[in-house]
């Protein structure tokens, strides 16, 4: 009974004292109870310093990620300025490498056309210095041809006027023909002869419309009268028609070659083909521009005295020797076909120079430009 109660005696867990089993269980439910304690105790100590720790992670976390997403948009930043940079540089060495290109090609370029000017200048020169050669052999041969040739020419006028004056109603000046192949679109009529007056009628046409008509007196007479520009001024009412000319070798005391007689022309006959382009020309833009009966009168009293000026009259006369000067090199292409087409080309160049100033100065006349 004593060995039983002394059995169930156990040790203190503190002191080692014998103690009885139901205080031990009791002290070891307290031990129990402590370590729980102070075990929950220390997890929630762990578990504070645990989320003290994560808190303060989060916090450095959250710092550094805003840090490296400011360094990072520095850096996006940087990146995109140094393309731009690169851009740029990329396009000032471009413009560069074109501009020293093209500097380098108009160089090149440059120094081209100084040796072809040069090549040119000294073949020029060559070409002038044969050229003025042959000039100086064949001037004095040509000296000696002109000077028969004036001689002959004066020979057939003076048997021209003497056979005009013992024939005064024979008609040999007949332009007719020439007329008709210089403007062809335009009708050229032969009008019934009389004692004088116009013997031809020309109806000038644009684009199968009558613009106006021209009345002309070509009979070759042995003098001049009065009755003559009459007769035609007269004719030219009659005819209904715009312009009178009378071709005639002989003019009032002080005129020639081409002036005004009583609202009608004197001509030249070898001036009236030409004399019936300028009035043609005039009657076209007139026709053209629609101008009215008065604005006509007008514009033919300044044509009239435009054309029988003396500048005007030497302009035709400029025209005449150029176009005999074209005759004169179409005799001698047949010897020296180069030189004389390129005599030939400049004498054309001239010609048609002085009759596009002709050609201006009537449509200045005609458009009113100019007009005081």
């Amino acid at each position: 009974m004593a060995f039983a109660a002394l059995k169930q005696q156990d040790a203190c867990p503190w002191c080692g004292q014998r103690i009885s089993h139901k205080q031990f269980v009791e002290i070891e439910s307290r031990l129990r109870t402590e370590d729980k304690r102070r075990h929950e105790a220390a997890e929630a100590e762990v578990q504070a310093r645990l989320a003290a720790e994560r808190e303060t992670l989060e916090t450095r976390y959250r710092a550094d990620r805003t840090s490296l997403e400011l360094t990072l948009g520095k850096l996006k930043e940087q990146l995109e300025k140094a393309k731009d940079d690169q851009a740029e540089f990329d396009k000032r060495l471009r413009e560069a490498t074109e501009a020293a290109a093209q500097a380098e090609r108009k160089r090149v370029e440059a120094e081209v056309v100084k040796k072809q000017q040069a090549e040119r200048e000294r073949e020029r020169e060559l070409i002038k210095a044969d050229f003025d050669q042959k000039m100086l052999k064949q001037d004095a041969e040509n000296q000696k041809a002109a000077q028969a040739l004036r001689k002959q020419v004066a020979e057939l006028q003076k048997k021209l006027e003497d056979q005009a004056a013992r024939r005064p109603e024979v008609v040999d000046l007949d332009v007719f023909e020439e007329l008709k192949a210089a403007y062809g679109e335009d009708r050229v009529l032969r009008l019934p002869r009389g004692d004088a007056g116009g013997d031809l009628l020309i109806e000038v046409r644009y684009k199968g419309t009558i613009c106006g008509r021209i009345i002309v007196d070509s009979r070759n007479r042995g003098n001049w009268q009065t009755s003559y520009a009459t007769k035609l001024r007269a004719d030219m009412v009659e005819q209904r028609a715009d312009h009178a000319i009378l071709a005639t070798l002989h003019f009032p005391r002080g005129a020639a070659e081409l002036c005004r007689h009583d609202d009608v022309l004197l001509v030249h006959p070898a001036r009236v083909v030409e004399l019936v382009g300028i009035l043609r020309q005039a009657m076209v833009r007139m026709h053209q521009t629609r101008l009215s009966s008065e604005q006509r009168d007008e514009k033919k009293l300044r044509l009239y005295d435009h054309i029988t000026s003396e500048q005007f009259r030497r302009k035709l006369a400029d025209t005449g020797k150029l176009a005999e000067q074209l005759l004169d090199v179409d005799v001698d292409e047949v010897k020296e076909h180069q030189r004389v087409w390129k005599v030939r080309g400049g004498l054309l160049k001239r010609l048609e120079t002085v009759q596009s100033e002709v050609v201006g100065e009537i449509n200045d006349i005609i458009d009113g430009r100019g007009d005081d």
